[in-house]
């Protein structure tokens, strides 16, 4: 009978193992789970945020240089030794996006959209708002790029340049909620 008693405590310590293992991996399916299904909570204008960032980056990956009009540069400043544009007005703002859209052949010869129309907001000069798309087709316009706030109001990002650190940042208007 002592040959049982062994068997049994060896089955008992492999169930054990298996058992360990399923929850370690258990709690790894469920972690990554939770984090993908939390990742849709991002706020719209966050995420439009984002893909403008990545817009910017593309187009200066593409041209070689930052999309910065020439009537801007005159803004660039010194900040802890980098130089920097800070972009805080709708018609700079303006002036910034017009360069990424595709109809906009001076600035984007190879028609490339780095804009993503139909989620983007503006305003035309009525002041009358909606999507990129619907509002801002004249190609000579610039149209300043902008989110929906929950008053439903276009709100426009701020645009940060870092030109030393070859960086740039978008970020929804921090006075509107």
């Amino acid at each position: 009978m002592w040959f049982i008693d062994g068997m049994k405590k060896q089955i008992i310590l492999w169930l054990g193992g298996i058992l360990a293992v399923l929850t370690i991996l258990a709690v790894l399916i469920f972690g990554a789970a939770q984090r993908v299904c939390g990742s849709h909570k991002v706020p719209q204008p966050t995420a439009a945020a984002r893909m403008l960032r990545m817009g910017l980056i593309c187009y200066r990956h593409d041209y070689g240089h930052w999309p910065i009009p020439d009537s801007l540069t005159n803004r660039i400043i010194s900040a802890n030794g980098c130089r920097v544009l800070a972009i805080t007005n709708r018609n700079e703002n303006a002036a910034i996006f017009k360069m990424l859209q595709v109809s906009n052949l001076v600035d984007n010869p190879n028609n490339i959209r780095y804009l993503d129309c139909t989620t983007l907001y503006t305003v035309n000069a009525k002041n009358q708002q909606g999507t990129l798309c619907s509002i801002g087709t004249n190609p000579a316009v610039a149209y300043p790029v902008g989110y929906l706030t929950k008053k439903k109001t276009v709100a426009f990002y701020t645009i940060t340049f870092n030109l030393d650190l070859e960086t740039a940042e978008v970020l929804p208007d921090p006075n509107q909620p």
